[in-house]
């Protein structure tokens, strides 16, 4: 075989190549996307089982700021009573800015019946219109890595 013969050979197997179908790459890549995107959908699946309950079962109190960090997201720590238990929580905002916020402060706290250790110091509708922008955020996310997938594995085919 000449090399002119192993030239044609080679660019034949290339060309081969780049005309084989994608189905592998993208069901491989699809199945690292689908493992990626499911820590979000899981966290988002939780908080929602969260707030569909504490929406059946809701109770109200009030609670006392027992300190803030306002570095990390504006986060306030709380606590309330609950059948005579305390317990202890933490979440952005509750209403009051982080910087303004003082140990002490009465804040609205609504926690569930059946779970007790489960509350917000938000208005459920609040944290429902975060869930939402939230699963908006990740059906988006997919979208993208869908076509970025897509666009990743479509191989020019050579003109004849």
């Amino acid at each position: 075989m000449g090399s002119n013969e192993a030239v044609a050979v080679m660019s034949k197997a290339v060309a081969m190549k780049q005309t084989d179908s994608p189905l592998a790459a993208r069901i491989t890549l699809g199945i690292v996307a689908m493992m990626a995107i499911s820590i979000p959908i899981g966290i988002t699946m939780q908080t929602k089982a969260e707030i569909d309950l504490l929406e059946r079962t809701a109770q109200v109190t009030n609670g006392r700021v027992t300190g803030t960090t306002c570095s990390s997201h504006g986060m306030i720590h709380f606590s309330y009573l609950a059948g005579g238990t305390q317990y202890e929580n933490s979440q952005q905002s509750c209403g009051l800015s982080c910087e303004s916020a003082k140990p002490g402060d009465t804040l609205r706290v609504i926690y569930s019946s059946e779970r007790p250790q489960l509350s917000r110091c938000v208005s459920l509708e609040s944290s429902k219109n975060n869930l939402t922008g939230t699963i908006i955020c990740i059906v988006l996310a997919a979208l993208m890595l869908g076509y970025g997938i897509f666009r990743m594995t479509k191989f020019d085919r050579p003109s004849d």
